[in-house]
């Protein structure tokens, strides 16, 4: 337990630069912060080995390559999804390491700590419906609608938002705002998205024999990811980024709570409404998902899904839209302030203009620059304004803080040393 807590000690240089940053005012920097961060970290690590032994021990070598590849699949059909929020972080790049950890938490342990769960909840329901009268023809059908309806949503979505949450505690220097949020939860939402493509394409092939990858795919990834549960995680992250960027106490507490029963009703309305109007959507196409699908159904499964998406998440997909609008105009504005009074500093009076000219669907350009270095700077100054907009809505004196003179070294090097590599620069700030 010691030498796992000494990793998040504040002396310790051996971690990237972003994630020193992130770390900068979080309970991880401190002892006890350290160990009760292990010990519940431990507590979930635990959970997820079993209900990820749980879907593993399952399969056979050749359902478990069916996994693997089916992963492969979705994680390269979802390109356009993982672009599309690469854009929406154009403005102040979250680090890379946290990115890649919110994908691999919605896969692995958002989907582990979900089977067991999961697992618990029908229990729960067999065990009440054995009390009862049900005749043992009604229970598999009954199980399979409740579980659909009442377990999954609330359970799945929690195991998912938990990978949001952990990053708006313990890493709130790199947790700015609604759109840092959405960010978040999508990729955590996408990774579980994924992970369960794959256990369903085993599922299909233990049940007909070979695996439909083409077409379940078609009616799971409909969207190229930027569906079911990234959208549903999504919005929960919404709530916890309007949480962390308000300074109401009434809405930092409501927003969380009432964006996860939103993502809650969300999925639980596509688990009902949706399977109902995708089935009949099939069933027009003249294809029955019990039976062995085929290539020639492609088109219809997809056109189907589509429909199905559409028709029941149109609002969830026009909040979101909403929602990213918003923060795009709330960005601009923090920028404009927080930079105003840096010109001369870390910002020049020809930058500023671009500062006050930025459009919410572009990104501004720094006069005399290039390439990455002047993605870079553009990133740096944003860091900046964001990190005096906390401080100062937290009543804390901006010129003391260690990040914000961080950031301005940065500016000041990445102007300086034109003739240095940037990776050079970057890794000595």
């Amino acid at each position: 337990m010691i030498a796992l807590t000494t990793a998040f000690n504040p002396q310790k240089s051996d971690l990237p630069v972003s994630l020193q940053r992130a770390l900068q005012g979080s309970p991880l920097r401190t002892p006890e912060g350290g160990r009760r961060f292990v010990k519940w970290m431990l507590v979930l690590l635990l959970i997820t080995f079993l209900g990820q032994a749980a879907i593993f021990t399952s399969m056979s070598v050749s359902a478990t390559q069916v996994y693997f590849s089916g992963m492969a699949l979705a994680l390269v059909s979802s390109v356009p999804t993982l672009a599309l929020i690469h854009y929406l972080d154009r403005r102040e790049r979250e680090s890379s390491w946290l990115l890649a950890g919110s994908l691999i938490w919605g896969a692995v342990i958002g989907t582990g700590l979900a089977a067991v769960l999961n697992a618990f909840g029908l229990g729960l329901i067999v065990l009440t419906e054995t009390l009862g009268s049900m005749t043992i023809q009604d229970l598999d059908t009954t199980n399979e609608i409740l579980t659909a309806i009442t377990v999954a949503p609330p359970i799945e979505e929690l195991t998912k938002g938990l990978g949001v949450l952990l990053i708006f505690w313990f890493l709130r220097a790199e947790f700015d705002n609604l759109r840092d949020g959405i960010i978040y939860g999508g990729l955590i939402g996408l990774g579980f998205l994924i992970a369960e493509y794959s256990i369903y394409l085993v599922d299909a092939l233990q049940e007909g024999g070979s695996p439909p990858y083409l077409e379940l795919l078609a009616l799971r990834n409909v969207f190229f990811g930027a569906n079911y549960h990234a959208v549903w995680t999504a919005l929960f992250g919404a709530g916890i980024g309007l949480a962390r960027q308000t300074q109401s106490r009434w809405v930092s507490l409501a927003a969380p709570l009432f964006f996860y029963l939103l993502a809650v009703f969300c999925h639980a309305l596509n688990n009902s409404l949706g399977i109902v109007l995708i089935s009949a959507l099939l069933g027009a196409f003249g294809i029955d998902i019990e039976q062995n699908m085929s290539l020639d159904m492609l088109p219809a499964i997809w056109t189907s899904a589509a429909i199905m998406n559409i028709v029941v998440q149109f609002w969830a997909y026009a909040l979101l839209a909403l929602l990213l609008i918003k923060s795009g105009r709330d960005e601009i504005r923090v920028i404009r302030r927080y930079l105003a009074n840096e010109i001369g500093r870390a910002v020049t009076p020809e930058e500023y203009v671009q500062i006050e000219n930025e459009k919410l669907f572009m990104s501004r350009r720094i006069p005399g620059y290039s390439g990455d270095r002047e993605k870079a700077i553009v990133n740096a100054q944003n860091e900046l304004a964001f990190r005096k907009w906390h401080l100062a809505n937290e009543g804390i004196d901006i010129e003391s803080d260690p990040l914000v003179g961080a950031w301005r070294e940065d500016i000041a090097k990445l102007r300086g040393l034109d003739a240095e590599p940037l990776n050079a620069v970057l890794d000595s700030s």
